[in-house]
């Protein structure tokens, strides 16, 4: 759906189709997630939507969303300072 190498890089993938999807799960990387281990995620997404194909689920998208910069290890993540990442990862106004 979407790749940027700038910086620690973004990348936002879809297994199946989420936009005829029955069901859309999303599967958000946190802490020491960036683009260079961006396959690493991918592969988690893919077990999220064969769990839910075992499942019996009808029709499942997984999005795997990584487009914000994760913190890059624990002590970053329980910083103070670190609670502008969540801020800029959440939805802008449409104001």
């Amino acid at each position: 759906m979407g790749v940027d190498s700038n910086d620690d890089g973004k990348a936002i993938l879809a297994k199946g189709n989420p936009d005829t999807a029955t069901n859309v799960a999303s599967y958000v990387p946190g802490t020491t997630s960036d683009l260079a281990t961006f396959g690493d995620e991918a592969s988690r997404g893919d077990i999220m939507h064969a769990a839910a194909e075992r499942a019996g689920s009808p029709s499942t998208s997984v999005i795997t969303w990584l487009e914000y910069d994760a913190p890059d290890g624990l002590t970053n993540a329980v910083s103070s300072g670190c609670r502008w990442r969540a801020r800029s990862a959440r939805p802008r106004s449409r104001g």
